[in-house]
């Protein structure tokens, strides 16, 4: 999850849950997917951190994944929304920031083939190679370095180890034993 400022707009610094608190206190709109996934998160966020009854009443509701482009449009001052929603709404919009770690809700992406397929043996094939171990190195070595390239320009770099940490990314691996890759957004846009 990142948020939004309209392009030109000045740095905000939201690096800590206290900046963060700060910024969306201070802004005087903020535009947020009222019907999807990241809306529920960033609202039920607003009750976790005790800042909701002051937030709230900013709070501009977008339908249909334009939330970004509500900023743009200047319709809020602020947008909370996935990254790569940001990012696809550039040269208007401009990423502030990601939400600091310790409030970052990270997107797990999963495969599955459906009950009557085109191609069954394809989708079977497609799935089993995404699934492979050997899959998992060329995914983080390709994810890491386009994502590198992209946390360079924000000022941050997922450690060494691979584990979420800071404002860093956390690219694909397997959790435990479940032999599923693991995308986390801002990285998922940058296998394309």
């Amino acid at each position: 999850m990142g948020v939004a400022a309209k392009a030109g707009s000045p740095p905000l610094d939201i690096a800590s849950v206290e900046a963060f608190e700060h910024a969306l206190k201070s802004a005087r709109s903020i535009a947020y997917a009222a019907d999807g996934t990241s809306g529920g998160y960033f609202s039920g966020l607003l009750e976790r951190l005790g800042i909701a009854d002051e937030v709230k009443p900013k709070l501009v509701g977008r339908t249909g994944g334009q939330t970004a482009l509500a900023v743009a449009r200047g319709e809020a001052e602020l947008g909370v929304v996935p990254v790569t929603s940001i990012l696809a709404a550039a040269p208007d919009v401009m990423l502030v920031g990601r939400f600091p770690a310790e409030l970052q809700s990270y997107i797990d992406f999963a495969i599955g083939i459906s009950a009557d397929p085109r191609d069954a043996e394809a989708a079977k094939r497609l799935s089993e190679f995404l699934m492979a171990d050997e899959v998992d190195d060329t995914l983080r070595q390709r994810v890491s370095s386009a994502a590198n390239r992209m946390l360079d320009k924000l000022g941050s770099r997922p450690p060494a180890d691979g584990r979420r940490g800071g404002n860093s990314c956390w690219c694909p691996s397997v959790r435990s034993g479940s032999k599923r890759a693991v995308l986390h957004e801002p990285c998922a846009p940058l296998l394309g």
